[in-house]
């Protein structure tokens, strides 16, 4: 995004970035490229050609912004829970086949075809990604999941846990 100041312009990656120099700017689209001088800001698409971008006052405060305009962290964790999930197997999870990927764990499957369950802890708003995991594995690798609390795990009996 690029912030327009008084006789000074800011390119930055998010909102919360520029608040204390500007609450004027406007989002590039992608493949736009911006051109700052002292004199203005230029915007060109992917072809070189001019385009127009409309700028924005933004009325966040830096707090309001770190929330990124939910009302509380946890309304926004929540909100951003079904993206953090989606982004963490993106390019892992084959669309057609359903095979899964992880290249750089470099897991044998064998480390997995006599597994007969998988644990998981969790904490606060992470815990239902966490619990959509538990629904995934089930349903692709077909092991029971437990999830439990962060917190709670260290109460696990491991002795108990290992048996079937």
């Amino acid at each position: 995004m690029v912030g327009l100041g008084e006789g000074e312009y800011f390119v930055a990656s998010d909102i919360p970035a520029l608040l204390e120099h500007t609450r004027n700017m406007f989002f590039l689209a992608d493949g736009d490229i911006a051109v700052l001088t002292k004199n203005g800001v230029r915007v060109l698409d992917h072809d070189g050609k001019t385009v127009e971008r409309q700028p924005h006052h933004v009325a966040w405060d830096p707090i309001m912004a770190e929330k990124g305009g939910y009302k509380h962290y946890m309304q926004k964790e929540i909100f951003e829970q079904p993206r953090a999930v989606r982004d963490t197997f993106l390019g892992r999870i084959s669309q057609d086949s359903g095979k899964i990927y992880l290249g750089e764990w470099a897991l044998p499957s064998s480390n997995f075809v006599n597994s007969k369950m998988f644990a998981s802890s969790r904490a606060a708003p992470a815990g239902n990604a966490a619990l959509a995991g538990k629904f995934m594995i089930e349903r692709l690798a077909r092991l029971p999941v437990e999830v439990d609390y962060g917190s709670e795990f260290r109460y696990r009996d491991p002795i108990l846990d290992a048996k079937p």
